[in-house]
């Protein structure tokens, strides 16, 4: 037991190595390195998964090849820093004044927010010794399938033939993430699956207040961390030990990335690659990720033609579309190994029923209804707080005209129509459908928007240096 923070601490490693290769550096201050920490994370985790994805598949894994591999590669990334260390950059932070009118305010909304984090991660903890395998899904998609490439002598036949009405095209990021976890420890481990959970929760956080930090200022990124843990289906979603929590982490990380990029003309090319990369990521661990980046893309050109400037919107689309091969073809592999008419992710291409179910408008106002109705059950306070901080703050008028807001915008509307089109080609019943699923699906959406809406906002604007956007 001993070796499992040693194992979760090699895959931060690995993300820390990677950001380090691609020239990003932490500047000396507690936003920065939080969310230079976060980034890595997360990137270990999807390094850690294809790597025991990759070699199960030609041979049995062994602590001995992973850490062997793991460890190479850590060394090759770290070299390839180091001989591009004159490209390298920080993320600038502004200067942070604080008037003793304003300091006893950020220090009493940071004790509040530190207080949210901690009673989230009890709680996790609590739920987690109550229900170690978690609920239905974590125990159908990543739980059984992890059991069977540790234990089986067969791995993806045996998988594939236990999986049943487990959807068998699932992608498997948790699945190989907890069995890598379970060959560098050497035995298997129910503990795996909270410390994973709290450490999404963790990394999710992370990468919202260090964004809103490093952009913004210590009041935003406090305030940012109150309202991540408003909704308590954030807490329950990670309680019950469940993807969704892990996926909006990622979503999460490749947006910042997107944000900072406009921080950062000179280094825009690595930072959108980096966006790129975080977008397969997302591929790589659900399904969903198909529709988040067909999202991005199409936000990307209707943002560039409002805006008149189409044509580097689409050199934008194209290097974060190349940046996410590396793990979208890792799931074009893992896809190949599925029988075709079980691959459930090619359903809203072929609905049962096909044109009638779109045209059937019946159907498609129940839909609405159901989704909006999920929605602001999901929200809860947060329908006021939000807007209550955006009027009484204000927001800033330049900020609007940044590129990576408006097309965060359109991001999001966009991948709200696309699961908007999967609720359209379901064969299950609606009410099942979309009361089983919208609440998981406000769990991916949440961090993300709330880092975007309060990047607008003015509140600690007199706590802070002026900036160019301001």
């Amino acid at each position: 037991m001993m070796l499992l923070p040693l194992v979760f601490l090699l895959s931060l490693t690995i993300g820390a190595a990677f950001l380090w290769a691609t020239g990003i550096r932490p500047s000396q201050n507690r936003w920065s390195i939080t969310l230079f920490s976060s980034l890595g994370l997360c990137i270990g985790f999807a390094f850690g998964s294809v790597i025991y994805f990759a070699v199960s598949r030609f041979r049995a894994p062994t602590a001995g090849a992973l850490f062997s591999i793991e460890i190479g590669l850590i060394i090759g990334l770290v070299l390839i820093g180091l001989i591009a260390s004159r490209s390298a950059f920080k993320i600038p932070l502004s200067t942070i004044r604080h008037p003793r009118s304003n300091r006893v305010w950020t220090t009493a909304v940071g004790f509040c927010s530190a207080a949210a984090l901690i009673s989230v991660l009890v709680y996790v903890v609590a739920h987690a010794v109550r229900y170690p395998n978690g609920g239905m899904d974590s125990v159908g998609f990543w739980y059984f399938r992890a059991r069977m490439l540790f234990l089986s002598e067969d791995r993806w036949d045996a998988v594939f033939g236990m999986m049943g009405h487990f959807r068998p095209d699932h992608p498997v990021m948790l699945t190989t993430l907890v069995a890598r976890c379970w060959t560098l420890m050497g035995m298997e481990s129910r503990e795996v699956y909270t410390l994973i959970a709290l450490l999404a929760t963790l990394g999710m956080t992370g990468v919202l207040y260090g964004a809103l930090g490093t952009f913004r200022n210590a009041l935003i990124a406090n305030l940012g961390v109150i309202l991540l843990f408003l909704p308590t289906s954030m807490a329950g979603n990670a309680g019950l030990l469940m993807s969704d929590i892990l996926y909006a982490y990622i979503l999460v990380c490749a947006f910042a990335c997107f944000l900072a990029a406009d921080y950062q003309p000179e280094n825009r090319l690595r930072l959108h690659l980096l966006t790129g990369f975080f977008l397969g990521i997302a591929t790589w661990m659900k399904n969903e990720g198909l529709v988040w980046n067909f999202a991005f893309q199409l936000a990307l050109l209707g943002v560039g033609w409002w805006r008149g400037r189409l044509i580097a919107n689409i050199k934008i689309g194209g290097l974060v579309l190349l940046a996410c091969l590396p793990f979208l073809s890792a799931e074009i592999w893992f896809k190949s190994l599925v029988p075709f008419d079980e691959i459930d992710c090619l359903v809203p291409a072929f609905p049962p029923g096909g044109l009638m179910k779109v045209l059937d408008l019946n159907r498609d106002m129940e839909i609405v209804d159901r989704m909006l109705g999920g929605t602001i059950k999901f929200i809860s306070w947060g329908l006021l707080a939000i807007p209550a901080l955006l009027y009484l703050g204000g927001t800033r008028a330049k900020f609007r005209e940044r590129e990576a807001i408006n097309v965060l915008g359109g991001v999001f509307f966009f991948a709200i129509l696309g699961y908007g089109a999967a609720f359209v080609a379901t064969p299950n019943p609606l009410e099942f459908q979309i009361g089983y699923s919208i609440n998981r699906i406000c769990v991916h959406f949440w961090p993300s928007v709330v880092m975007s809406l309060l990047m607008l906002s003015k509140i600690g604007d007199e706590l802070a240096d002026s900036r160019s956007d301001t």
